[in-house]
């Protein structure tokens, strides 16, 4: 058994590492959004998200056929979904194959659901959190893995359910095998210097907090190792490597389409291989993509078939219509990561971290002796490396 599970790893690693190309299709580099919306009543309670549902439909979006019967997706290829819970509105964007198409689109998709949400006497808040609604008030969406999940991390003693009341600002952004692991330490490595750029959620449960980015603290009952930042890798291999040997919260059952079962004693990926469960190659590697999806950090690789690999940046709180630096930044970041990768030399990993404490709590508003430079200078000399990046 030993044997074949090595040799299942192998393959596994192989194939993941592997799905990321040695260039970019057609030398473009593709890119997409999913901006989180809490949905609130006008006095800013938290509403159901769903209630905007039939007027959508009559809008021309259309229920998908996946296993989330609550999504949506329009002609574009556009999806909405309700994230989590039930509360907070997902806008995923399709990959684009430029900024400029996704900002199109995205300020054409928000127009129409903030016209959606005012027939309904909705709001959308570009905002990280829930203003006023406490998580206890709320509802966790009906998916089968979010049960499995919950049920695995709250019966060890994690408090996961804060998370409904957060919205946040992801890209994903098309990176080769080259590019992976150092996108993966420069997005979570500077990470601090991006909350603090474009985190806004100092007001939670009606009450302001001692915290900017309130929205990150949500994360704090999750097991260590699964957000904020995580140890430097530095290759692919180590990545899935890490994937491997962390708890793997819950696994399909087999045989029972839809069905999970959660792992409460914090058995790895690894073990549950090797200890007598023998799936499959395409089994195994769908367990890993789950496992991949149920880390939380600063930043992650979402691995797809096909070579549509991603570096998933997370750092930021949803932002306002016809905004587009987040992505613009990302993008350019990318686009010029030998210079960010320099930046990241100056400190060592855990003072990054500290700095990432210090933006979640004070935003701008912080000093760091080992910067050596006022904060302010050090988030400009992070934009002109994004400017060059997008210059190229």
């Amino acid at each position: 058994m030993e044997k074949t599970t090595d040799s299942l790893v192998g393959m596994i690693m192989d194939d993941y590492v592997n799905g990321f190309l040695d260039s970019l299709p057609s030398n473009r580099r593709r890119v997409g959004e999913e901006q989180e919306l809490p949905v609130t009543w006008p006095c800013g309670r938290a509403a159901d998200a769903s209630t905007m549902w039939p007027g959508l439909q009559e809008a021309g979006w259309n229920r998908c056929s996946t296993d989330n019967h609550h999504a949506l997706q329009n002609c574009s290829g556009w999806g909405l979904t309700p994230e989590t819970g039930f509360h907070v509105l997902e806008v995923i964007s399709p990959p684009r194959e430029d900024l400029y198409q996704l900002a199109r689109e995205k300020d054409k998709v928000l127009a129409q659901l903030a016209k959606c949400a005012n027939e309904q006497d909705l709001w959308l808040l570009s905002y990280g959190v829930h203003p006023l609604t406490s998580f206890g008030d709320l509802r966790w969406v009906h998916l089968p893995r979010y049960a499995a999940m919950r049920e695995a991390l709250c019966s060890c003693g994690y408090q996961v359910d804060p998370v409904l009341e957060t919205g946040s600002q992801q890209c994903q952004i098309d990176v080769t095998r080259s590019e992976a692991a150092i996108a993966l330490q420069v997005f979570n490595g500077l990470s601090g210097l991006l909350v603090a750029m474009f985190n806004h959620s100092p007001v939670r449960r009606g009450a302001k907090s001692d915290f900017k980015a309130v929205r990150q603290l949500a994360y704090s009952g999750f097991p260590k190792g699964r957000f904020g930042i995580l140890p430097s890798f530095g290759s692919l291999e180590e990545w899935v490597d890490y994937l491997m040997d962390s708890w793997l919260l819950f696994h399909h059952v087999s045989g029972s389409p839809g069905k999970y079962k959660p792992n409460r004693d914090g058995t790895t990926m690894r073990q549950f291989l090797s200890n007598g469960h023998e799936l499959s190659f395409n089994k195994a590697m769908r367990e890993l993509l789950r496992q991949e999806g149920t880390m939380w950090p600063e930043a992650r690789l979402r691995w797809r078939p096909g070579g549509n690999c991603t570096i998933e940046v997370r750092s930021a709180c949803p932002q306002l219509p016809g905004d587009h630096a987040v992505s613009a930044l990302s993008v350019g970041l990318v686009e010029n990561l030998d210079e960010a990768a320099q930046m990241l030399k100056r400190l060592d990993w855990n003072q990054w971290r500290e700095i990432r404490d210090l933006a979640i709590q004070y935003g701008m508003s912080f000093s760091y002796e080992a910067l050596r430079q006022k904060l302010p200078q050090v988030l400009k000399e992070l934009v002109d490396i994004a400017k060059r990046g997008l210059a190229k």
